[in-house]
């Protein structure tokens, strides 16, 4: 299955002013895969009121909060309410079964070029909503096309350990069996230890023709200063993308 977007960059990192914290009281930053947001000053304070620009998903509130933000199409929005202590974003457009990537905002200019010990990389699946979890060996992932045609596997990145670090300098490769598509690289937003969504261009068009038949895939990540990561996950081909 594919799923369609109609303005999306290949790779994106989101950006908000507020900062996230891990709604359940997980330990800021250990890296332990629970899906803390780290421990700089003011990420694990929560917001009191509506921030200026997006707040992030599954981040710490307080009180009955109810924020709105307009959206990149035409009548569409994006509301957040602090339920249980954390942001819950949803989506409003005219349309039944419409969707939209979430917030999308620049990429970051300073990453960091120094080195963490003792700091961990994982990647996970995407969410607007939950705290972040890494992949489990061979998740099903589904497919998103970007506005190019491309197909895209959709994942985010986390970073124990590395305490207020803002800004990475990402690079990523797709694999299936033997051939390994072209290294993307990036520059990429970390809201106290933890990126939205970032796109991985599938490379193999070709593989994607075979409908119904299973492909796995090795995402290999490293971040330059902390470490290197990969896991493997799966989906149905849907038919050529560009049909």
């Amino acid at each position: 299955m594919l799923r369609r977007i109609l303005a999306l960059m290949a790779v994106a990192a989101g950006c908000s002013e507020a900062g996230g914290g891990d709604p359940r009281g997980g330990d800021a930053g250990a890296g332990d895969g629970d899906g803390g947001w780290g421990s700089a000053e003011g990420c694990a304070e929560p917001d009191r009121y509506c921030p200026q620009e997006h707040p992030q998903p599954g981040g710490p509130c307080e009180g009955s909060l109810e924020c709105r933000y307009t959206g990149e199409e035409p009548d569409t929005s994006w509301t957040y309410r602090c339920v249980e202590d954390a942001w819950e974003p949803t989506y409003e457009c005219p349309t039944d079964g419409c969707w939209a990537p979430p917030p999308l905002a620049e990429f970051c200019l300073d990453p960091f070029d120094g080195e963490i010990e003792g700091g961990t990389l994982e990647i996970g699946p995407e969410s607007v909503t939950e705290p972040f979890r890494p992949f489990s060996e061979e998740e099903a992932v589904e497919l998103v096309v970007g506005p190019q045609g491309s197909a895209m596997i959709p994942y985010r990145v986390h970073i124990g350990g590395a305490g207020s670090l803002e800004c990475v300098a990402l690079s990523s490769t797709l694999s299936v069996a033997d051939r390994r598509g072209d290294t993307a690289t990036n520059r990429l937003r970390m809201h106290c230890g933890v990126s939205l969504t970032v796109f991985g261009v599938f490379p193999f068009d070709q593989m994607l023709c075979d409908e119904g038949e299973p492909i796995v895939t090795r995402l290999h990540v490293t971040a330059e200063g902390i470490g290197e990561t990969e896991a493997t996950v799966r989906f149905d081909a849907p038919g050529c993308p560009n049909e």
